[in-house]
């Protein structure tokens, strides 16, 4: 066979590690025998890697822009040459092996034109694997996909072939009768195509654009859409940033699809046309369990992993109190009886409204012999207490690598105030997120409806809901974005939220707005240690009076870090007592001689802003308290 010169040997070692053990190649994995490739001139085809912890390099972007595919591989380990071995799978310097999967995190997305034979109506899905296991599927090329041009609808009467079962945006006003169908979906139009690029982003990070608006309808006046932008990242750790940028329609119309010429469904949308739509994410993950059948329908049995000798079961963990975060935690991992090496933490939000994930559990599908229920998988749902309507929404998500039982290390906020968006602003137009993944602290800004940048602003702790922004950084993103900056600081804090936010010495203009649930308000604190912060360990805290009313239970603390701004904000119970206490060890405050700083407590009306400028410790008690406190 002929050698192709853009193969390198780093690639031939991840074709044949994945290869390794399928097909008889158990000897030499180096090597495909036969006509169809030949790999043994590739250069430097048996040199070891160059780090045995990333055994197919360091982190890579394909794309094929033509075809409408990409993938981006990031490893999870950092560079070294030390043994790499994960539960007595180890990676072989010498030869590729099952093993040499399991330290990447792995995004593949698809943008392929549905005009293609056999293609399916799924533009902008994906699959995630990390630790050597499939995290988020879908169902795949399970019936034979038909459609000879745009009047012919066979296909959508499939889940597999149709939105609905793929992970992407569903409009859940597309589904046929009203909506109340949940299989037959007519969110994205037949025989209309997007794009897969790389996002022209300021800065270095690089992101992929998956352009969706056509397939959406942007070009006629009864589509859903006029921009469904998704814009794939990745973090240095392996974490995924997906973020989606939705504008519905203005003054759109009925939409009437007609396929039953080819023995395909109808599409008629109820009169008047919907002015908001509801927009769901859809998430899909593997099951193996057998199901059984009562009534019809289709019900999980309990998996028992020591009946199969592989697997690709995801249990998925969700808790009421954090619905915006999910574990998926694979059952089994690569290779014949192993134990999974990992998991994946799935985090998500929406700048219009409160976002939260909806766990659907088991969805079947028919195969191409149509035998029910052949297809099986399990789905969650990202959606919103709001419709969406021409001002648009911006939805943002980061899939995170995780180890077994690793605490989560995400978490992902709104920062629109904080950059200067206008009040008045929709998302589309103006948006930031705020993804505090692991350390480090990262902005997506959103302008005019395209990603503009994703820039590291600072560090951050997600476990204590604490970060430190790095205010050169975010007054040099203002500039490049064109928002207004002045020239001084405040030394204090302005009586109300201004429009265009500077990051200062002093505390912020007001906090980010934030939602919370009835019954609770906001607790927000800003705190900035002087020169000395760091050798004198002066810290803050923040308790709650319990039930019994004398003791006191801390519910918070931070450092006050050197010069530097943190903030901690969180809804808490309106009806509780709270105390806030400042510590300095050193006895002298933490103003003025050894630089600015100061504190900001604000909990409803009540608000507490002090430069405490001598003492050991200063404290103030406030919500609902009783009068002997």
């Amino acid at each position: 066979g002929k050698v192709l010169s853009s193969i390198v040997a780093v690639q031939v070692r991840a074709f044949t590690a994945a290869l390794y053990g399928s097909g008889g190649y158990y000897s030499n994995p180096w090597r495909v025998h036969g006509h169809v490739l030949r790999f043994d001139a590739v250069e430097g085809l048996r040199a070891p890697p160059k780090y045995t912890s990333q055994p197919l390099g360091g982190a890579r972007l394909d794309l094929f822009s033509a075809g409408g595919y990409a993938r981006m591989l990031t490893p999870l380990l950092e560079e070294h040459d030390d043994e790499v071995c994960f539960q007595g799978l180890c990676v072989d310097p010498v030869l590729p092996s099952l093993a040499d999967n399991i330290p990447y995190s792995s995004i593949s997305l698809q943008a392929r034109k549905n005009t293609y034979g056999h293609s399916e109506v799924d533009f902008g899905t994906f699959i995630w694997a990390a630790w050597g296991t499939r995290l988020i599927s879908e169902f795949g090329y399970g019936t034979i996909s038909s459609s000879v041009n745009k009047w012919d609808m066979r296909r959508y009467a499939y889940l597999d072939n149709n939105p609905a079962g793929h992970n992407t945006v569903v409009v859940r006003e597309a589904f046929q009768n009203g909506g109340t169908d949940d299989q037959v979906n007519f969110s994205q139009l037949n025989f209309v195509t997007g794009s897969i690029s790389e996002a022209p982003l300021q800065g270095d990070q690089r992101c992929l654009l998956l352009d969706g608006s056509l397939p959406y309808g942007s070009s006629r006046p009864d589509g859903w859409l006029d921009i469904m932008r998704r814009y794939v990242c990745t973090f240095p750790d392996g974490s995924n940033l997906l973020l989606d940028v939705l504008h519905v329609k203005e003054n759109r119309t009925e939409m009437k699809l007609y396929g039953s010429q080819y023995g395909g469904p109808d599409f008629e949308e109820p009169t008047p046309a919907s002015q908001r739509l509801t927009l769901d994410e859809y998430f899909y993950t593997d099951t193996a369990a057998d199901i059984e059948i009562v009534d019809g329908v289709p019900h999980e049995l309990p998996y028992d992993r020591a009946a199969t000798k592989w697997c690709s079961h995801v249990n998925v963990e969700m808790s009421p109190d954090d619905p915006v975060k999910v574990v998926l935690r694979p059952v089994c991992g690569i290779g014949a009886y192993r134990p999974a090496d990992g998991a994946g933490l799935v985090v998500g939000t929406s700048v219009a409204g409160r976002g939260s994930f909806v766990y659907d559990g088991l969805v079947t599908s028919v195969d191409r012999w149509l035998r029910p229920h052949y297809h099986r998988r399990r789905r969650l749902r990202f959606v919103s207490d709001r419709t969406v309507g021409p001002e648009g929404d911006v939805r943002a998500f980061v899939l995170a690598p995780i180890r077994e039982r690793e605490a989560a290390r995400v978490d992902l906020r709104l920062c629109g105030a904080d950059l200067g968006c206008g009040e008045k602003e929709g998302p589309v137009a103006c948006a930031c997120v705020q993804a505090c993944v692991g350390e480090k602290l990262a902005w997506a800004v959103v302008v005019d409806g395209n990603l503009t940048l994703v820039e590291t602003v600072g560090v951050c702790d997600s476990l204590s809901n604490s970060f430190d922004l790095d205010m050169d950084v975010i007054r040099n993103i203002q500039r490049k974005l064109g928002f207004d900056v002045s020239s001084e600081p405040s030394d204090t804090p302005s009586s109300a939220p201004s429009l265009s936010h500077e990051p200062s010495d002093a505390p912020s203009g007001s906090p980010s707005s934030t939602m919370c649930p009835q019954n609770q308000l906001k607790m927000y604190i800003e705190a900035r240690g002087d020169s000395k912060a760091k050798k004198h360990k002066n810290k803050w805290y923040l308790y709650e009076l319990k039930a019994n009313g004398i003791k006191w239970k801390l519910i918070q603390k931070s450092k006050l870090r050197k010069k530097k701004q943190t903030i901690w904000k969180e809804c808490l119970d309106v009806d509780k007592c709270y105390r806030f206490k400042v510590n300095d060890k050193e006895g002298n405050g933490i103003c003025c001689e050894e630089g600015k700083g100061f504190y900001r407590v604000l909990f409803g009306d009540e608000e507490y802003y002090k430069k405490f400028k001598d003492g050991g410790s200063i404290q103030h008690v406030f919500g609902s308290c009783p009068e002997n406190v």
